[in-house]
């Protein structure tokens, strides 16, 4: 997708975009200034745009990417949980 629809999908302006392309925030211009986005950009971007709203600056706004890109571990089901606890193995 172009930035016209990034920006409509995650609630901003174009120059927003370009903004944040600035500073780092997202994924810039390739060689030929032809910006191509995906799925991951836009939510990228959402995040972005609601950091903003809830007064991050921008070193809060790298931290809360830095975070809600980690992968997330796994949660034990079935037989590992017991009564609500984890098995420890006693």
């Amino acid at each position: 997708m172009h930035i016209d629809e990034l920006a409509r999908l995650a609630g901003c302006d174009p120059d927003t975009v370009r903004y944040y392309e600035g500073l780092g925030l997202i994924a810039g211009a390739g060689a030929d200034d032809d910006r191509i986005y995906g799925d991951a950009d836009v939510e990228r971007m959402r995040v972005i745009v609601r950091g903003r709203s809830l007064g991050l600056d921008v070193e809060g706004i790298r931290g809360l990417l830095a975070t809600s890109t980690r992968p997330r571990r796994e949660v034990p089901s079935g037989p590992l949980i017991r009564k609500g606890r984890l098995r420890s193995g006693q």
